[in-house]
Formats: C-alpha cells, sequence, structure tokens
C-alpha cells in the first residue's frame, strides 16, 4: 500500500514497497532491531520450544465472575440511567 499524491491509500507493488523500507533509515534500523530480537530468542531457547509459553493455565474462579458481574452492574445501570434521564 502507498499513498497517492492527495495522500490517499493507494495499492502498489510490493517490491517498491519493500525496497523503500530497506533503503529508509528507519525500515533499516527495524530491522536490525528484529534481527537482535531474533537472536536473542534464539539464545533463549525459543527456536526448539514445543510450547508457546510457559506459563501455566489459569482456571477461571469465583472472584472472576463477580468481577465480569459487577462491570456488567455498572455498564448496564449506566445505560438505564442514560435512557431515563433523556
Amino acid at each position: 500500500m502507498g499513498r497517492g499524491r492527495d495522500g490517499a491509500v493507494t495499492a502498489a507493488d510490493p517490491g517498491r514497497d519493500l525496497a523503500g523500507l530497506l533503503a529508509d533509515r528507519a525500515g533499516t534500523v527495524v530491522l536490525a532491531q528484529a534481527a537482535v530480537l531474533a537472536l536473542a530468542m534464539d539464545a533463549r531457547g525459543f527456536a526448539g520450544a514445543h510450547r508457546r509459553t510457559w506459563a501455566g493455565a489459569t482456571p477461571w474462579r469465583l472472584p472472576d465472575t463477580l468481577v465480569l458481574l459487577g462491570a456488567l452492574l455498572v455498564l448496564v445501570t449506566a445505560a438505564v440511567a442514560r435512557v431515563l434521564v433523556t
């Protein structure tokens, strides 16, 4: 995607956009940061990981339900108050 003379977004050649990204200083910085991140992730063993995360699943508990119901109560109360006031 590119921008036309009037600022509208237009379909452009992906190769040209990639070349612009590679030639642009900001693009070079972004690609360099991506390379550093990839190297760091590889060094920490992300490449050989069998699961996406090591964090365990958190079960849904009663406090979660109470917070959700409280938030819904606030939302419904605000909606009803708005209807009654107008």
